[in-house]
């Protein structure tokens, strides 16, 4: 009867184990979350704080506006037309550089997802 005591104390033992590595896990999946965030979070201050001294968001807005404005001006409606025809013809890396420079001007950190997009079209 000894050795089923013993058989038994080590089987609680294990389970202790089992749970305390479950925990450990849990806990450190938590704390890599946690500072995720605080990177990101980090991250997003430096963007707003060097958003207040550039220029970066301002002229990007000013350049996506003018074929706006342009086409409400019947004579140059042909010219924008034809500067997004021409456009169709970019190569797709240039693109995504344009794309990129825009998003960063505008602090985001990521690009946003153009595939659904593309799928519209």
């Amino acid at each position: 009867m000894n050795w089923l005591a013993q058989l038994l104390g080590i089987g609680g033992e294990i389970a202790k184990a089992r749970t305390d590595l479950k925990r450990a896990r849990i806990e450190a999946e938590a704390s890599a979350i946690r500072q995720a965030g605080d990177k990101e979070g980090a991250w997003e201050k430096m963007a707003a704080d060097n958003a207040r001294t550039s220029w970066a968001d301002e002229f990007w807005t000013i350049i996506l506006s003018i074929p706006l404005v342009l086409s409400f001006i019947p004579y140059l409606q042909p010219f924008v037309a034809e500067g997004f025809t021409a456009l169709e013809g970019v190569p797709e890396w240039y693109r995504w550089s344009v794309l990129a420079a825009i998003s960063f001007a505008f602090a985001r950190r990521k690009l946003p997802d153009l595939g659904s997009w593309k799928r519209r079209g």
